[in-house]
């Protein structure tokens, strides 16, 4: 789970992203999910992604593609992250908080 000081960090950089980080917010810590299948009773956009639930919020405003990081690292490493064949180092976590505006923290 994603801790709250990273939302609000997040939506005070970006205001339209406050309204639907709330509402998921909020519905995460009220239903308690037996699986996946479950989950997507109520979030029937969510993807499991090697081990990882990945969400639609907001109607995925916020989605980039791996060219639009080539200022952080080669897209070579950020395919290899993205499949989690390699994890984030601190290098590129540093860069990749600058591109965004927000905390290492984030990305680590």
């Amino acid at each position: 789970m994603i801790a709250t000081p990273i939302l609000v960090e997040f939506w005070t950089k970006h205001p339209a992203a406050e309204p639907p980080l709330e509402s998921w917010y909020r519905t995460m810590k009220m239903e308690v999910f037996a699986d996946f299948n479950d989950l997507r009773v109520t979030f029937a956009s969510a993807d499991y992604v090697d081990g990882l639930t990945v969400f639609n919020i907001g109607g995925n405003k916020y989605r980039l593609k791996q060219e639009d990081l080539n200022d952080c690292a080669p897209q070579s490493r950020i395919s290899d992250i993205l499949s989690g064949n390699r994890g984030i180092s601190r290098d590129v976590a540093k860069k990749l908080a600058r591109r965004f505006n927000v905390s290492t923290d984030l990305f680590l």
